[in-house]
């Protein structure tokens, strides 16, 4: 790994990802990745490190790209991010060009000043989730059940799979993330067959997923206690989901709705989506 020459490196920066977010890079730096032993690219990932300038930039934005040449864009590429070292961890399967980014996406419907501005713009940056258009991100739209095991496994940095054994999946562009978070067990179908992917996902059903991707990163059960009572329509919660949400709600996954309610059959919006996934992500942070 070598850093390229300034010239080059000024030439591909300014250049974006496809859409309309600002990216601009953690310090000056692109990185050329080449096969270790000179007889091309085996396949196998490789471990890089990435250093990065905190300066001028949110840590909290930042993510490892990979150069494309033929698209002539930056691809994202993930990474752990060593705040102490200030640098980047990251798996690489191709060679070619690496850098340190910042990604700033805003919507227009979502100000500076809503409760979940921070963790879609986050959230954004690592390239989780989407806004239902280039300048709207919809935080009151509802969510539905393929697009929250979507997310959950974008979370996780699960892959794709196949095999699911539910009949109203298909090919859609759901299928294989519904796959890889029910092999993961984040999620089961509303019956033995059918997963329900365009019906809303409930706030308790959302419980049980988050809860189950919390189990799946820790690699252990966590029990609950008895804090549902503190919501005066807890009696409203199914049977099946009660534990799960008394779990999300201790584990700080989830939140009631104000009003001393907790609305487990209430659909669940994007922004409440966004916020479980980003309390998910920073409880995984804390575990590690």
């Amino acid at each position: 790994m070598k850093p390229v020459g300034e010239e080059l490196a000024n030439a591909w920066i300014g250049k974006g990802t496809g859409d309309a977010a600002r990216l601009r890079p953690a310090g000056a730096a692109v990185y050329e990745v080449e096969a270790a032993n000179g007889n091309g690219w085996s396949g196998e990932a490789s471990r890089i490190f990435l250093p990065y300038e905190p300066a001028g930039v949110d840590e909290e934005l930042l993510g490892v790209y990979f150069y494309n040449e033929d698209r002539q864009v930056w691809e994202y590429v993930g990474g752990k991010m060593d705040h102490e070292n200030k640098r980047f961890v990251v798996e690489v399967s191709r060679p070619g060009y690496y850098a340190v980014m910042e990604y700033d996406k805003s919507f227009e419907d979502l100000p500076d000043a809503h409760w979940a501005h921070d963790a879609v713009k986050r959230l954004a940056a690592r390239h989780i989730v989407n806004g239902v258009n280039d300048a709207e991100f919809a935080p009151n739209g509802l969510t539905t059940r393929a697009e929250f095991a979507a997310l959950l496994v974008r979370a996780l940095g699960l892959r794709g799979s196949t095999g699911a054994p539910f009949t109203d999946v298909g090919d859609d562009w759901y299928a294989g993330e519904i796959a890889a978070a029910y092999e993961a067990g984040l999620v089961q179908g509303v019956t033995a067959d059918r997963f329900g992917p365009d019906e809303r996902v409930t706030r308790e059903q959302m419980a049980a997923m988050i809860v189950r991707a919390y189990e799946f990163a820790q690699e252990t059960k966590v029990s609950g206690g008895g804090k549902m009572g503190a919501f005066r329509d807890a009696d409203e919660v199914s049977a099946w989901a009660g534990e799960d949400v008394t779990r999300a709600l201790e584990l700080g996954l989830m939140r009631g709705r104000g009003s001393g309610r907790f609305a487990p059959r209430d659909g669940a919006t994007r922004a409440e989506a966004a916020m479980a996934i980003w309390n998910l992500i920073s409880a995984i942070d804390d575990i590690e």
